[in-house]
């Protein structure tokens, strides 16, 4: 899996390496944005089917099972994050501060 350069999670298959499917990005700013830029990471939740992405403007998180985007949250200086192992929440390192 990866971010697309238009916000939109692309999912491949690994032995083909052909593009399987994109799920929808945010309905608002997303990845690739004048202003956001790209992901610069990503993250898979060790109990559920959530993806989240992240760089330091802007975090967004997926539902693999449903094909959707679930949200979005604008953010600044986000240094690091991560999605919970049940999938129900985003833990991130924003300035000093962490943010569940």
């Amino acid at each position: 899996m990866a971010v697309l350069e238009d916000g939109r999670l692309g999912v491949w298959n690994v032995r083909t390496g052909g593009l399987e499917s994109a799920l929808p990005g945010p309905s608002g700013r997303a990845f690739g944005y004048p202003g956001v830029g790209p992901a610069e990471g990503i993250a898979l939740a060790a109990k559920e089917t959530c993806i989240l992405a992240w760089n330091a403007k802007l975090l967004c998180v997926w539902d693999l099972a449903a094909g959707a985007r679930v949200r979005s949250l604008l953010v600044a200086d986000t240094r690091d994050a991560a999605v919970i192992p049940d999938g129900k929440g985003v833990v991130y390192v924003n300035g000093l501060d962490i943010t569940l």
